[in-house]
């Protein structure tokens, strides 16, 4: 781990999500897990190397079940 850590809007946008989509995801055990402890302004921060690991696992776009396949 390097002496860099992402806060959450770093996160989100290394992503490609919003930062509320970010906390969700990390609330519901989706996305890595906050480093212990906060920053000097009381922020969650992220070790980088695990947000980019995590990024390939990230949930895609849901699938609409009320289409139907068109022939």
């Amino acid at each position: 781990m390097s002496d860099e850590t992402w806060t959450v809007e770093q996160c989100a946008q290394e992503w490609g999500i919003s930062p509320s989509s970010w906390r969700v995801y990390v609330g519901a055990g989706r996305a890595p897990k906050p480093l212990p402890g906060y920053d000097e302004q009381r922020r969650r921060r992220w070790d980088p190397e695990q947000v980019r690991q995590a990024k390939g696992r990230r949930p895609g776009r849901g699938a609409r079940t009320d289409l139907h396949p068109t022939e």
